[in-house]
């Protein structure tokens, strides 16, 4: 039968058309998400809701993993948890193996799951800050786009405190209160003051002016035992500052979050001893409404327009 062509130069054009819409290229387009195809885990941050733990005690953590591309995550994959005493992660053999969990859920591209392990504290000598971190498809199971991200970093592995319930209170704690600049901010002038609640009253403990690390701010360094503490932090120049407390195993982290106007407003007050009294004087009253800090936490320390701030931290 004859064909013109025309007609023969229709038929090429749709053969191609087809082929090239049934054969992607080699590289991976991106999908309809706009992910390049394959397969991409990483740990995010990790969180739990307990400010401190004791050795040997179950610990209940959430960890996100985000499949960063477009193809879905069937295999079953291990991920591995660690506990390391300072920021150098190594596997073994100075870090402790805290175990791993088997994820059999499917992971489609662009998604994120959480799982929710328990994981045992080791038993602890000193009382200090540690990190928690994953190792996400530790076996190497999945091909992976990236093949470097599948580890906890230092910003999304989680920071607690571990204790020794073994000994017998009161425990101590090499704990640094420091006040430092987030990143790209200029320099505010900051004086810090640390008190005790006993029996309801604040008793003065410490206080530093200017003989931090960096020019005008400030740092309290010493062993203190159980109990709950109160900072206040009293600033003489505008800009924003940080706050970091933390044991001496962990390194401060310099953040710039800014919580935008003074987040602390209603605990301005009180102020320490009657008006003019040397800053030494202990408070009769205890700040009303203190932000809470966990010791090495990364989060609710940062004032944006400071004036008087105070600041709660418990030692177990």
């Amino acid at each position: 039968m004859y064909r013109s062509k025309a007609a023969y130069l229709f038929l090429t054009v749709c053969v191609a058309a087809l082929t090239l819409l049934s054969c992607p290229a080699a590289d991976g387009p991106p999908g309809g998400n706009g992910l390049a195809l394959g397969m991409d885990l990483e740990p995010k941050q990790i969180t739990f809701t307990v400010d401190y733990i004791e050795d040997a005690e179950l610990l209940s953590i959430t960890l996100p993993i985000k499949n960063k591309t477009a193809d879905t995550v069937t295999t079953d994959f291990i991920v591995h948890f660690y506990l390391s005493t300072d920021t150098t992660f190594e596997t073994s053999p100075t870090d402790d193996d805290l175990g791993t969990v088997n994820v059999t859920t499917d992971i489609p591209g662009g998604s994120t799951v959480n799982i929710n392990p328990s994981l045992t504290m080791p038993e602890v000598g000193v009382n200090q800050s540690v990190y928690i971190y994953a190792v996400v498809d530790s076996t190497d199971v999945i091909t992976e786009n990236d093949e470097t991200n599948n580890q906890s970093t230092t910003d999304t592995a989680a920071v607690i405190l571990v204790y020794d319930n073994e000994t017998v209170p009161p425990r101590s704690y090499n704990i640094v209160f420091e006040t430092f600049p987030p990143t790209g901010s200029g320099s505010t002038n900051t004086v810090i003051f640390l008190y005790k609640d006993v029996t309801g009253t604040g008793i003065y403990q410490d206080e530093d002016d200017d003989t931090g690390d960096y020019a005008q701010y400030s740092k309290i360094t010493g062993l203190y035992d159980t109990g709950t503490y109160y900072i206040l932090v009293r600033t003489y120049s505008a800009g924003s500052y940080a706050l970091s407390v933390r044991t001496g195993n962990i390194p401060i982290k310099l953040f710039g979050t800014d919580l935008g106007s003074d987040p602390y407003e209603s605990d301005d007050n009180p102020t320490p001893g009657p008006p003019g009294a040397p800053y030494t004087d202990d408070l009769s009253n205890l700040p009303p409404a203190s932000t809470a800090i966990k010791v090495g936490a990364t989060s609710n320390r940062y004032a944006g327009n400071p004036d008087w701030d105070w600041f709660e931290i418990v030692l177990p």
